[in-house]
C-alpha cells in the first residue's frame, strides 16, 4: 500500500457487470493517486465507494440500506455512491445523510470530480452517459477469477426492464481493447476470465468489419497462459448451434451456459416483449444430451402482470423437464418508466413469493441431483480467496460446480486437478491432485 494514498473500501451491489466496473474504478483511482483498494482484512477506510444497483425495487432498497449502514459504520470516511441508483435518482441519492459524492454511470470513470471531503454533497450525473471504455489502467487481481467487461447496454427493451434507460443501447468494446485487457490480466496471473456485459451475445453487432462474439471467443482462447474463458449470461435468441458447439468442444471455454429464459408461457413472453423459446430450449436440451457434464443455468421471473395459474403451471412443468443444473428465480418488481408498469392483473406479494419459493425448490433439487452425479469425477477447479487459518477454501469447476477444498497448499486463482470426493450434505468436497492443470 502506498502511504500517501487514501485507503478505499468498495461495496458492490448487483450484477457481475457492476463488479467488473468496481475493479475498473479502483484501477482509475489508483492511477490518479487518489486511493488504493483496501485488502479484505483492513479496517478504517478513508473512502467508501458504493456501486449501487436499481434493476428492481428490491435491489434499490438494498442499495439504500447498504449506504445507510456504511455511512454509520464509517462516520469519518468520504462516501461516494455511483451505479444505477445514482443514475436513476441522483438527487434522492445525494439527500441520504452522510453521502458526499453521487456519480453517474459515466462520471465514475473519471477523476475530475475529486475535491476531497466536500462541505456539501457533490452530484455529477450526465443525462447522456452512454459510452464504453477499456480498463487500460494498471490492472490488479482483486478476485481469483477476474471479470472482463466487453459490452454494455441493451436495445431489446423488454417491457419490465429499466436497463436500457440506465445503460443505453448495445455498445461493444473493440476487439483490440478486449484482447489487450485480457492479456494484461493473464500477465498478472489470471487463469480464468469471466466475460461480462448486459448482453455479451450481442458483442460486435455495433462494430464495423464483421466482428462477432464467436470470433472474439476464438481470439481470446488463443491467448497463451489463459486456461479458460467463462461466459456470463447469454440471451436465448443469441444462442445457436455454432455457439453451443464452441462451448462444448473448445477446452478453452468453460463447459457452462447461463440463459435468462424468464418464462416459457407464450402469453407471458409476449407481454414481456420477448420472443418464443421453443427452438432455443430444443438446442439446449440437445446440448445437454451431447455433453451431460454441461453446466446449464437459467433465470426466471415469477408473478409478471397477467401471469395466470395455467402460465405458472406450464413454467413449473417445463422447468421440471429441462436438464438444468441450477436456476435463479425472481419475483416481478415494478420499475417506473417501463411498459409493464402500466399493466394490470397484478399478483399479490404473498402469491409471488409462493411461486418464487416453489420454483426455487425445483432448482435446488436439480442442483443436488447434478452435484451427486459428479462424485468421483476428475475435473479442474479454481480456488477462490484463501483466508489465513481457514480449513476449507471454495472453488469453482468449469461447469460451475461449487466445491470446498482443504486450504493447505492451495493458491487462489490457480487452476488444479481435483477429484470430487463426496457430498458433505451442505457442500461437495474435492481432493486436490498433486499435479497441476
Amino acid at each position: 500500500m502506498v502511504d500517501n494514498l487514501n485507503k478505499a473500501r468498495f461495496h458492490t451491489l448487483g450484477c457481475k457487470l457492476n463488479q467488473s466496473e468496481s475493479n475498473q474504478i479502483g484501477n482509475i483511482l489508483s492511477a490518479a493517486g487518489i486511493a488504493e483498494r483496501m485488502q479484505k482484512d483492513e479496517e478504517n477506510p478513508d473512502i467508501v465507494f458504493i456501486n449501487s444497483c436499481a434493476v428492481t425495487g428490491k435491489a434499490a432498497a438494498k442499495s439504500r440500506h447498504a449506504i445507510n449502514r456504511l455511512v454509520k459504520e464509517n462516520p469519518e470516511a468520504i462516501v461516494i455512491v455511483t451505479g444505477c441508483m445514482a443514475q436513476l435518482d441522483p438527487e434522492g441519492t445525494g439527500s441520504i445523510p452522510g453521502v458526499d459524492y453521487v456519480l453517474g454511470i459515466d462520471e465514475r470513470f473519471s477523476t475530475d470530480w475529486w475535491q476531497g471531503k466536500p462541505e456539501q454533497p457533490i452530484v455529477r450525473v450526465s443525462s447522456d452517459p452512454f459510452r464504453i471504455r477499456a480498463d487500460l489502467e494498471k490492472q490488479s487481481l482483486n478476485r481469483a477469477r477476474p471479470l472482463l467487461k466487453i459490452q454494455d447496454g441493451c436495445d431489446h427493451f423488454c417491457s419490465y426492464c429499466i436497463i436500457p434507460l440506465l445503460r443505453g443501447t448495445c455498445r461493444s468494446l473493440p476487439a483490440e481493447d478486449v484482447l489487450v485487457c485480457a492479456k494484461r490480466l493473464v500477465d498478472i496471473g489470471a487463469e480464468e476470465i469471466v466475460l461480462t456485459g448486459v448482453r455479451i451475445g450481442a458483442w460486435g453487432k455495433d462494430l464495423k468489419g464483421g466482428e462477432s462474439f464467436k470470433r472474439l471467443l476464438g481470439d481470446l482462447t488463443a491467448i497463451g497462459g489463459l486456461r479458460r474463458i467463462r461466459l456470463g449470461s447469454v440471451e436465448p435468441w443469441e444462442i445457436d448451434e455454432e455457439l453451443i458447439r464452441i462451448v462444448i468442444d473448445n477446452p478453452g471455454i468453460c463447459n457452462h451456459l447461463h440463459v435468462p429464459i424468464q418464462h416459457t408461457s407464450r402469453e407471458v413472453l409476449r407481454a414481456m416483449g420477448r420472443p418464443r423459446l421453443e427452438r432455443t430450449l430444443e438446442l439446449l436440451v440437445d446440448a445437454k444430451k451431447s455433453n451431460p457434464l454441461l453446466g446449464f443455468g437459467i433465470d426466471v421471473i415469477l408473478g409478471f402482470p397477467g401471469e395466470t395459474e395455467a402460465d405458472f403451471d406450464k413454467l413449473v412443468s417445463d422447468i421440471s423437464n429441462l436438464p438444468i443444473t441450477y436456476l435463479h428465480a425472481f419475483g416481478y418488481s415494478e420499475r417506473p418508466g417501463t411498459k409493464a408498469a402500466k399493466l394490470k392483473f397484478r399478483r399479490s406479494p404473498t402469491e409471488i413469493k409462493r411461486r418464487v419459493t416453489s420454483v426455487t425448490n425445483i432448482g435446488q433439487e436439480k442442483r443436488v441431483i447434478f452435484s451427486k452425479q459428479q462424485i468421483g469425477r476428475i475435473c479442474h477447479a479454481i480456488p477462490d480467496h484463501i483466508q489465513p487459518n481457514q480449513e476449507y477454501t471454495k472453488a469453482i469447476t468449469g461447469n460451475y460446480l461449487r466445491l470446498k477444498l482443504k486450504s493447505s497448499g492451495l493458491t487462489a486463482g490457480k487452476c488444479l486437478r481435483v477429484r470430487i470426493d463426496h457430498d458433505s450434505g451442505d457442500d461437495l468436497i474435492g481432493i486436490p491432485d498433486n499435479n497441476l492443470f
